[in-house]
């Protein structure tokens, strides 16, 4: 209860608090036999206007064939807090996984569709030959440089596909990198089996969920352990820097988890917690090093001399190609689907038109507004709103 008198008096409004408190109490759930413990802690949350939102067993001992309700989600507000299910139990885990929905304004991460080339199978002699034959001159009749980019971006991704075999998938951002459909169905039909012994509470129907577990772990561990097997076969001896610290740090699990900087010692001695606090102390004492008395000070003469003005500027082929030579190949694909490799596998043919798009573009003084777009991937830097 220390913890809850501690978020209402920082001023949190919502207290959400879960874990295995290991009491029992039948007002909780309607199957369990009170205990000491349990009646206690049901009078502490009577008496601060807490709610325990579980109703169901979370612990099952197999051995025994009995259930009980120890894990606990406490809240002050009932309706922070919805659709709460529950799972089939981790590896060998006595207790099972519960979710629920907080009502928040934290987006949830949608999943989308990716365009994968397979550039290994492409044909770039004849993609280059395609891209050098096509009349590219009929797209300059018109003097608008967006439709002229919409349509050579079109055409260039129309002559590569005919060229390079490509397929469509589906990205769940939150997957795990091992993550392969036939697991998340295996996890699928292990979920179904829990819920159904869950319900008939049948010797068969826990023979079965067992049996589906056990394959389903050593499903997984086999494809994490393959995953990790390809990852490290990569960090071969050609590997570039970025790519070898990138692999290194995803598979030593290096993550900066913590949002905020140790306690800071006052003026008065003590010890600063609180993050308003402390960005406060830390404003006053840049604000005092950082003062400049200059009241006195006169403005300076503006006695700047202009020098020439820029004047037309014209792209030649020769830059344009060194550029696309020396692309990296190793960035991400823009919304356009056209990647470095492709602009780099592609670079003899397409300079002369590229070249010609980027004078039209200097000289309307437009850029092209698809050329604008891009996939941008923000850090999490969330703050801690809210206590769990």
């Amino acid at each position: 209860m220390d913890v809850y008198e501690h978020t209402s008096d920082k001023g949190y409004y919502n207290f959400l608090c879960v874990g295995d408190f290991n009491c029992k109490n039948n007002a909780f759930c309607a199957s369990d036999r009170s205990n000491c413990e349990g009646d206690i802690f049901k009078a502490i949350l009577d008496s601060n206007d807490l709610h325990q939102l579980i109703n169901f067993p979370t612990r099952f001992d197999i051995a025994n064939n009995r259930s009980s309700c120890l894990d606990y989600v406490i809240t002050n507000a009932a309706t922070f807090v919805n659709n709460i299910e529950s799972y089939s139990p981790i590896a060998n885990c006595d207790h099972i996984p519960v979710s629920f929905q907080i009502n928040s304004c934290i987006p949830k991460t949608k999943k989308f569709t990716r365009h994968v080339w397979n550039f290994k199978r492409g044909d770039f002699d004849k993609l280059n030959r395609l891209l050098s034959e096509y009349p590219w001159d009929t797209l300059f009749v018109i003097d608008d440089i967006d439709e002229i980019v919409d349509l050579w971006t079109d055409t260039f991704i129309e002559l590569a596909k005919e060229c390079i075999p490509y397929t469509k998938i589906l990205v769940r951002p939150d997957d795990l990198p091992y993550m392969t459909s036939d697991l998340r169905s295996l996890i699928r039909r292990k979920d179904r089996l829990f819920k159904q012994w869950q319900w008939t509470n049948r010797p068969d129907h826990r023979e079965w969920y067992t049996r589906l577990r056990n394959i389903t772990n050593r499903s997984l561990r086999d494809a994490n352990n393959t995953y990790i097997k390809k990852q490290c076969e990569s960090l071969g001896v050609d590997s570039n820097n970025r790519n070898w610290w990138t692999t290194v740090k995803k598979l030593c699990c290096f993550k900066n988890t913590s949002n905020t900087i140790a306690p800071i010692l006052s003026s008065t001695g003590m010890l600063i917690y609180d993050a308003e606090t402390k960005a406060e102390i830390f404003n006053e004492f840049y604000a005092s090093v950082s003062t400049i008395d200059n009241e006195n000070d006169l403005i300076p003469a503006n006695n700047i001399q202009l020098g020439p003005l820029l004047g037309n500027i014209t792209i030649v082929q020769n830059d344009v190609y060194e550029i696309l030579s020396k692309l990296n190949t190793g960035k991400a694909t823009g919304p356009d689907n056209i990647g470095n490799t492709l602009l780099k596998r592609c670079a003899p043919s397409i300079t002369p038109v590229l070249t010609r798009i980027f004078n039209l573009s200097l000289s309307l003084g437009q850029f092209p507004k698809r050329w604008k777009l891009a996939n941008i991937h923000t850090n999490d830097l969330t703050s801690s709103w809210f206590c769990l």
